[in-house]
């Protein structure tokens, strides 16, 4: 971003030294190596020094082989496959006999028979033994055997649907749309697992609803449901276990949450314990935070869905098959009637299709649940009708909730993308360019948020010629990084006269918003109470014989556990313990970290923070007896709500009073929360452990 200080040409120039020649940091000289698609849309890079011989370049040989792509876009985007993060699947190893390859299921464009849409961009399948196989090698908590996975695997990259149809000796069917660059790793690796995510609107989604008429009263009542159950949240246990069993992926996203879920599920009060109510309010703050933000609101009657295809064929166009499993009793429940489909992000208002959800007429469609099982069948995949999506790991918003099923449609878009460019030979400097020329032409943000402005003023909301013009736009956007085809964005052109108070435009020419985003936003706005929490008393049955055997060494570990946390509170300007714990912060002050998106700062307090976590547990109680668990479990409880508050130095709060900001932290208490959920229990203790 230029200034007047410093021109965006000599931030670029600045920005392509470095690349080019690499950063001097404590005598050591760091290279461009490569960037992640994450990275590249949040402007960043990796660097690595050499080291013993290893070089960029040799870390870059060893990933694959790069040199049959001639799009400098699309070969940084492959490399860039390789820093995705994924669950490396034990050592299980395909060898190149235990994978075959399949055809792909394609139908002419109509009125382009040189170009086709094939309905199985991105996925194959793989045998159930194998599935359950790489499930069990996996070092965390799954629960019901996934019917899908997105996958890594010598330079393939895209879904496996669990088939009983796979011949033997076969692990895996691929596709030719799955392979990326060739690659000599035959280890395979799980980026995610087929699962129902929480489903939520977003401002696109509920922008595209209205415009296809479903009235403004549906999204007020489905916003004051939500905030009701949020102020549930802090005052009823009951509320709170539903709320988070319902909205939090617990295992897998956040393992402060789980503790928090289990810590109800025994008994502990939100009113009265001290930890348990901060972390309530925390989550609540956040909640409430997205929904001013975002519009984030959760649908009961709705979920969030990894995309798989029909490989019996037995799905007709216009069809899908959809099966929730039941948490009390695991059993898969299919949806049947009108279901809305959309990918983010959704601008055209042809993104939201509506189909019909319907029960699985074969033994393979039954096996598919927690899935958004799409026809291999059709003038066009449905895939492609949202967003121009496809089935390599997208995540599908589907919806049954009558209220939400739109009287009518829109005629999808036609996202046929830009030819890319093409060079005789791709070589790591136009890498570093392409970089550059991202970080000046990544318009994405500016055409989404003219988009939602101009969709807002005009009367015809979403399907307005200028928001069809920018929609257009927006989906050319999202795919420059593959294609290296940028966007012309015109400011005068494309810029609203003015924004929507929603958008939080301060500095420039706004106006109060009588649509419903602008309803939304109002009424969260000022919805905003205050919530104390109680002082830190001690629950005498979690206090237990023996534990003063433990109290010291507990007092040395608490001092050094809140010392680190302090510190990575202060990397990034986050002051309260819950929200760092949590990754519930609503604000960052840090000079380095405000500039990034809140989510991903979030994610990296939350992975820092729960890390920080396991290595104590792992390190003071994993392989002890039962009896010692329990005992230092108490000691470590008793040490952190009797202990003296621990100094914030640096806060800002305390620049301005110039008085100390001292706070008592509770949460090294809960690292052993199973073991205190066990003493809180009603059911007799362990044996040789008494209260």
């Amino acid at each position: 971003v230029g200034s007047a200080d410093h021109p965006l040409d000599d931030i670029l120039a600045h920005v392509r030294d470095k690349l080019s020649n690499g950063v001097v940091l404590c005598g050591r000289r760091y290279e461009f190596l490569a960037m992640s698609n994450s990275q590249l849309r949040e402007h960043a890079c990796w660097f690595f020094a050499s080291d013993k011989g290893l070089t960029g370049d040799a870390i870059r040989a060893w990933m694959g082989d790069f040199d049959g792509i001639t799009n400098v876009a699309k070969y940084a985007a492959r490399m860039g496959q390789c820093f995705s993060c994924t669950s490396t699947s034990g050592r299980l190893k395909v060898e190149p006999s235990e994978y075959a390859m399949t055809k792909e299921i394609e139908v002419a464009v109509p009125g382009k028979p040189d170009q086709m849409y094939t309905f199985s961009d991105g996925i194959g399948m793989v045998s159930p033994e194998f599935a359950k196989e790489a499930v069990n090698s996996l070092s965390m908590k799954i629960g019901a055997q996934p019917s899908a996975f997105q996958i890594r695997f010598a330079g393939f990259k895209g879904v496996v649907a669990v088939h009983s149809g796979v011949p033997r000796p076969y692990k895996l069917i691929l596709r030719s749309s799955m392979r990326k660059f060739e690659s000599r790793h035959l280890q395979l690796e799980v980026i995610q697992m087929a699962r129902r995510f929480p489903g939520h609107l977003n401002r696109e989604i509920i922008q595209l609803l209205s415009t296809l008429g479903i009235p403004d009263v549906t999204f007020m009542t489905l916003q004051k449901q939500m905030v009701k159950k949020l102020d549930e949240v802090v005052v009823s246990r009951v509320a709170a276990i539903n709320e988070i069993a319902a909205t939090q992926c617990l295992e897998e996203v956040n393992a402060v949450m789980t503790a928090v879920h289990a810590m109800l599920e025994v008994g502990f009060d939100p009113r009265t314990e001290p930890f348990l109510r901060k972390m309530l309010l925390a989550y609540r703050q956040n909640s409430l935070l997205r929904l001013e933000e975002k519009a984030h609101i959760y649908v009961d009657k709705a979920a969030l869905l990894m995309g798989v295809l029909d490989e019996t064929s037995a799905l007709k166009y216009g069809q899908v098959v959809v099966q929730m499993r039941l948490a009390s009793t695991g059993l898969a429940v299919p949806v049947v009637g009108k279901v809305v489909i959309t990918k983010n992000p959704c601008l055209h208002p042809g993104d939201v299709r509506v189909l019909d959800a319907v029960k699985p007429p074969n033994n393979y469609l039954k096996g598919m649940v927690e899935c958004l099982v799409f026809p291999s069948r059709g003038p066009r995949p449905h895939t492609n009708e949202c967003s121009g999506s496809d089935l390599d790991g997208d995540q599908y918003f589907v919806t049954w909730d009558p209220r939400l099923i739109p009287p009518r449609t829109h005629q999808p878009a036609d996202y046929d993308t830009s030819p890319p460019k093409h060079v005789d030979r791709v070589d790591m400097s136009m890498v570093c360019q392409f970089f550059t020329d991202y970080m000046q032409n990544d318009v994405l943000g500016r055409i989404c948020i003219a988009h939602s402005a101009f969709a807002d003023m005009n009367p015809h909301g979403a399907e307005d010629p200028q928001c069809i013009e920018l929609a257009k736009m927006q989906a050319q956007a999202v795919d420059y990084p593959k294609t290296g085809v940028p966007v012309k964005f015109n400011p005068k052109r494309h810029s609203p006269p003015a924004y929507p108070d929603f958008l939080k435009k301060p500095a420039k020419k706004t106006y109060r918003s009588r649509k419903i985003l602008g309803q939304l936003f109002r009424d969260i706005s000022k919805h905003k109470p205050d919530w104390q929490v109680p002082e830190a008393r001690l629950d005498q049955r979690l206090v237990i014989e023996g534990h003063r055997t433990f109290v010291g060494t507990a007092k040395e570990l608490c001092r050094e556990y809140n010392r680190q946390l302090v510190a990575v509170m202060q990397r990034y300007g986050v002051w309260k313990e819950e929200e760092a714990v949590g990754g519930y912060m609503v604000k960052v002050t840090s000079r380095h970290h405000r500039r990034q998106k809140l989510h991903n700062v979030q994610a990296q307090v939350r992975l820092e923070v729960s890390r920080l976590r396991m290595h104590y547990y792992e390190q003071e109680f994993t392989g002890q007896p039962e009896a010692v668990r329990f005992r230092k479990a108490s000691a470590w409880y008793y040490v952190a709500y009797t202990s003296e508050k621990t100094i914030f130095p640096s806060d800002h709060r305390r620049s301005q009073s110039g008085r100390k900001n001292e706070k008592r932290l509770l949460s090294f208490a809960w690292i052993p929360y199973q073991e205190l959920c066990s003493l809180k229990k009603p059911h007799p203790l362990p044996s040789g452990v008494r209260q």
